[in-house]
């Protein structure tokens, strides 16, 4: 859960901060005291407080207030004295400081640099140097997301550089660390230049929160690399699908009574779960004479009554926002019956949310408008489910002008309805998702997959060697997970690991948290990585959802 931190001067002003769950780990954490701005440090009262505002339970140790932080480049500005420098290849780079990122590790704001062959940028003194001595033990500490590797470089006095070089962040957001004694040659007492980075290719990369940091003050967070959160995919990805051409049917002319050949006929349906929505004298019954195929259909005929005006006989499940439904059925008004002019009969999908209210619904193009029109196949097709959908209903719908007296007859066969595969990169209607409020949903027919591909070129990963790809799965079903790397047109897929249902001890369907050493996927070129991440349900299994997914050094 969420903490809430405060401090509190003598004035009795209190600022406070909040810090995320821990995931309920140990885990160091550290907050810039300019972050409790409008509270006098000369007088403070409370120098710790914590709480939690739901009900929990949490552990607090080695709580303190320390020194040795230079921060070079953050929302907040860079130091005084100081200013951006730009370079590139020809003066074509572009840059952007000031780039609003929801992904940004500090604040809301990253710096942006975009060449087609090299750029870079760089903070330094205006006139004069800076004394960093006392960081002579400690890290430069930085952000960097990017699909190729980085030049880094201290300057100290002017003219005096050395330089390291830092790997693909694999196009996530990754900190690095890297030890000021990297830089040895550079005088620390007269440090012109704290932070200087290029790309010596073509390529957009950024970078955030550029500090020094003091070794006794060092608190990192693990390497990681997000291929898929609600911060959305790497930069110069896509997202690609594959699925069985099929649709599981709910009701077809063979099951699920879609036929009506499965109940007794004189009476209304019962079999295929079918449920009617009419008043006053409204009757639906199975009847041979209403077959268009088989033994049986459904005959059904509104109310005589004028403020009945419509009969609908329908079949409801549960659905959710992105499934994707098709329906048909054969209708025809048969002749020496009832038919008020201006009815109609025809098929309808009906979308409804949690308390069964109205989300919209799709009606037939094709319609039974005209007294003994023979049968006539109405269909929908690909009609996806909208915004907190809950449940869709396949109507029969037999309908008069309001307001007129009479009954309208019509009858119904064959009437099937099916459900496609789908995808849904940003379902937000997850209960409980582990990673912020989105999560990909997919319905499996037969088989399904999708993954996450850079689309133009491949990411070094090399530096996840010895790390772990983990993500989070629900499924009723079996999931196997690959990685795909592509060296000059030599393309490899591998397989890392295969997993099966996420049932708790009562066998509901819920969220895990799956790790994979990143040596699972032998075979696979680290070095150029085409896809990071690939899941393929290979079985019949409803839906299957996934969430946060990311290369990590730590299990």
């Amino acid at each position: 859960m969420t903490l809430k931190v405060e401090v509190k001067d003598a004035a009795n002003r209190v600022r406070t901060r909040y810090v995320a769950s821990t995931t309920n780990t140990w885990r160091e954490m550290t907050i810039p005291i300019s972050d409790f701005g409008g509270v006098d440090l000369s007088q403070m009262y409370g120098l710790f407080m914590v709480s939690s505002e739901t009900a929990s339970e949490f552990y607090i140790d080695h709580i303190r207030w320390v020194k040795g932080v230079y921060r070079v480049y953050r929302d907040a500005g860079i130091p005084d004295g100081t200013t951006v420098n730009v370079w590139s290849d020809g003066g074509t780079g572009l840059f952007d400081g000031d780039l609003v990122d929801p992904t940004a590790p500090e604040g809301v704001k990253v710096f942006r640099t975009e060449c087609d062959s090299w750029a870079g940028w760089g903070v330094s003194s205006v006139a004069g140097t800076v004394d960093l001595r006392h960081y002579s033990n400690g890290y430069l500490v930085f952000w960097a997301r990017s699909t190729t590797p980085l030049k880094v470089e201290v300057e100290g006095p002017a003219g005096t550089t050395r330089t390291t070089y830092i790997n693909s962040s694999g196009g996530g957001w990754q900190e690095f660390a890297i030890p000021i004694s990297t830089f040895s040659g550079v005088n620390l007492a007269q440090v012109v230049s704290p932070f200087l980075v290029t790309a010596e290719a073509g390529t957009t990369f950024f970078i955030d929160s550029v500090r020094w940091v003091r070794g006794t003050n060092i608190v990192l967070s693990s390497p990681k690399a997000v291929v898929y959160s609600d911060a959305g995919i790497p930069p110069g990805s896509d997202v690609l699908v594959w699925a069985a051409e099929q649709y599981w049917y709910h009701a077809s002319p063979l099951a699920a009574d879609g036929g009506f050949e499965q109940s007794a006929v004189g009476s209304f349906p019962n079999a295929g779960y079918w449920w009617m929505s009419g008043s006053g004298n409204a009757t639906a019954v199975c009847s041979a004479a209403a077959a268009y195929t088989g033994s049986a259909g459904l005959r059904s005929a509104t109310a005589s009554q004028s403020s009945y005006p419509e009969h609908i006989v329908f079949q409801e499940l549960a659905a959710y926002a992105g499934d994707i439904y098709k329906a048909s059925a054969q209708v025809r008004q048969p002749s020496g019956s009832g038919w008020v002019a201006g009815s109609e009969a025809f098929i309808r999908l009906h979308f409804m949310d949690a308390w069964f209210q109205d989300l919209g619904s799709t009606s037939s193009a094709q319609k039974v408008t005209s007294a003994g029109q023979d049968w006539t196949l109405c269909s929908i097709t690909d009609v996806t489910a909208p915004f907190g959908t809950r449940y869709v209903r396949f109507d029969l719908v037999v309908k008069k002008p309001a307001g007129f007296s009479g009954t309208s007859v019509a009858d119904f066969d064959d009437c099937s309805l099916g459900q496609a595969n789908s995808f849904n990169g940003e379902f937000a209607e997850d209960p409980s998702p582990p990673e912020g409020t989105k999560t990909f949903r997919s319905y499996c027919v037969n088989w399904s997959g999708w993954g996450i591909f850079y689309t133009n070129t491949t990411v070094d990963m090399s530096s996840y060697s010895n790390g772990y790809l983990k993500f989070w799965l629900k499924s009723s079903g079996y999931t196997k997970v690959e990685l795909q790397s592509d060296v000059g047109g030599s393309v490899v897929t591998k397989t890392g690991a295969s997993y099966g249902p996420t049932t708790n001890g009562v066998g509901e369907v819920v969220w895990e948290e799956k790790v994979i050493p990143i040596s699972n996927f032998a075979g696979v070129a680290l070095t150029n990585i085409k896809s990071p991440f690939m899941a393929t349900d290979p079985t019949y299994d409803r839906s299957y959802s996934i969430d946060y997914v990311r290369w990590e050094m730590n299990p």
